[in-house]
């Protein structure tokens, strides 16, 4: 479990740092992008209490 939950960190630092390059490529809205972290705070929000869940 533990080291399915350092990949899925991994995974996250990977897909925030392709949106940050993408975004500075095609210069997109400061919208769109606060979206997109929006939308991967809640991703990782449930998979941290998914975790803690079955540590319990």
């Amino acid at each position: 479990m533990q080291d399915f939950f350092d990949y899925t960190v991994w995974l996250i630092g990977k897909f925030v740092d392709w949106v940050l390059s993408v975004s500075l490529l095609q210069n997109i809205s400061l919208g769109s992008f606060y979206i997109g972290v929006s939308v991967m705070a809640v991703l990782v929000g449930s998979l941290i209490i998914r975790f803690r869940k079955e540590r319990l």
